[in-house]
């Protein structure tokens, strides 16, 4: 979908990109076993991409989501990391 400019009010034209329905169109035009290996090389193309650009911290226990839920308070939460909370 291209940009649309100079339009009136509720008169974009486009479409829904909706995950499942585009996995299945993939997979009826490229058969099960091609969806399988394109969906592989991909994921691991991100996961390099990634490897270097986040990190996982992981916060357990009251005391840990406390200190974290402070930090998110105070914005001072990095975006580079992803972070887990357990109970």
């Amino acid at each position: 979908m291209q940009a649309q400019t100079n339009k009136a009010e509720g008169q974009l034209v486009g479409e829904v990109f909706f995950a499942p329905a585009q996995v299945k169109k993939r997979i009826q035009q490229w058969g099960q076993q091609k969806f399988a290996e394109q969906y592989a090389q991909a994921w691991q193309s991100f996961l390099q991409l990634m490897e270097n650009n986040v990190d996982v911290a992981e916060y357990k226990g009251v005391d840990d989501i406390e200190a974290v839920y402070q930090q998110a308070l105070a914005g001072d939460l990095s975006n580079k990391n992803i972070n887990v909370i357990r109970f």
